[in-house]
């Protein structure tokens, strides 16, 4: 049966798991359990919402399992914003055509994971879909299970301006292949968002200390081992930052590569641009990529700080 620890008992309005932005948030995703899932996300968690997934094959699709980081479905945060390890298994039939109201990134860390955009999405890849965009994937059936991070709902305005993205990544290291990182102290950087902040993937030398500035991040460990606040992460761990304005230290124990996510506390700037919008715009011909919001309106924008 569906069901898990993160599944409410009784349909709900509102749900929040790891989301306090006063705290910070450490998942391990090697000690948690594969939980049976339905593919749709808010009838894993069990929130109200109209589901899309009525009437396709993926709705009763068996052996689709998910592990958590973090869940936030309300309507103060007027669409919701998700992070979780999703498992397909082989076979899994093609998933339903939807819009990116808030943007979607994904990892994809084995198998295949092909869509109306990019037909050829083979593991490891990492694939980023702006504001204003939309896809069906699994468009061609994957013949070995297929597993991928989902950050989902978790993008700046700015990031309207973006067309989406399939960077393919280095097997050992998981670092994109073919694009040319950015040296900043101990650390290769490269920009997966046009800001050059936003998301990014990072590789830290050995023996280093990573400083930090919050306004507020969150990294994803895909190699190696690093320690934060005495908290010793490693491959799979998930660590949020608190909203806060002293600084982040990060001790490299072993080479590692993060992926990185850095935004502005949500609501403070992004609810007022989005709340009266009135419909999202979708894309039409398989178009993919950048203008989002059907209406223009003036830029709400704060500088973003560098993470020196």
């Amino acid at each position: 049966a569906i069901g898990g620890e993160w599944r409410s008992d009784e349909p709900v309005e509102d749900f929040e798991k790891n989301t306090d932005p006063t705290k910070t948030h450490i998942v391990r995703t090697n000690q948690g359990k594969w939980e049976t899932s339905a593919h749709c996300f808010q009838c894993a968690l069990n929130t109200v919402h109209e589901c899309h997934d009525f009437g396709e094959d993926i709705h009763t699709f068996p052996g689709i399992e998910r592990k958590w980081l973090s869940a936030s479905v309300s309507e103060k945060v007027h669409y919701p914003r998700v992070r979780y390890l999703v498992s397909y298994p082989p076979r899994t039939p093609q998933l339903p055509y939807h819009d990116h109201p808030g943007g979607e990134e994904y990892l994809v860390f084995s198998g295949s994971f092909c869509d109306t955009n990019f037909p050829d999405v083979k593991s490891p890849a990492f694939v980023r879909y702006p504001i204003g965009t939309h896809h069906a994937a699994m468009t061609e059936p994957s013949s070995e299970r297929t597993d991928i991070l989902c950050w989902w709902g978790l993008m700046q305005a700015t990031s309207s301006t973006e067309s989406g993205r399939s960077i393919q990544l280095d097997p050992q290291t998981l670092t994109p292949s073919g694009i040319a990182p950015e040296a900043v102290s101990n650390r290769l950087v490269w920009s997966l968002s046009k800001d050059g902040i936003e998301t990014r993937i990072e590789r830290w030398e050995s023996d280093s200390e990573i400083k930090w500035l919050r306004p507020h991040k969150e990294i994803f460990v895909l190699k190696g081992r690093v320690v934060i606040d005495g908290d010793e992460l490693g491959e799979g761990d998930w660590c949020s930052l608190p909203v806060a304005t002293e600084a982040s230290s990060f001790s490299v124990l072993a080479p590692a590569t993060v992926l990185v996510k850095e935004l502005w506390p949500m609501d403070g700037w992004r609810t007022p641009r989005f709340r009266d919008v009135g419909h999202w715009a979708s894309w039409k011909g398989g178009r993919v990529g950048g203008q989002g919001l059907v209406e223009h309106r003036p830029a709400v924008r704060r500088a973003l700080t560098t993470c020196n």
